[in-house]
């Protein structure tokens, strides 16, 4: 296996979720289209990602599904 290490300095991370940084980045664009479906074409915008995003979640929870 080949290692590489940067000459760069290392850049500084919050201690946050993926979920919380990606709602950040989201939430930053709300109103933009950040994703489309191909097959549909239904675009969803940061905000309406975020509320899908949620409404799977808030679904899986309700199934019992846990984290893990």
């Amino acid at each position: 296996m080949v290692e590489y290490c940067s000459p760069l300095p290392d850049v500084p991370l919050r201690d946050v979720s993926i979920t919380e940084r990606l709602f950040e980045g989201l939430m930053q664009a709300a109103d933009r289209v950040m994703l489309t479906d191909g097959p549909s074409g239904v675009a969803l915008t940061g905000a309406a990602l975020i509320d899908r995003i949620r409404r799977l979640a808030g679904g899986l929870q309700a199934e019992g599904v846990g984290p893990g």
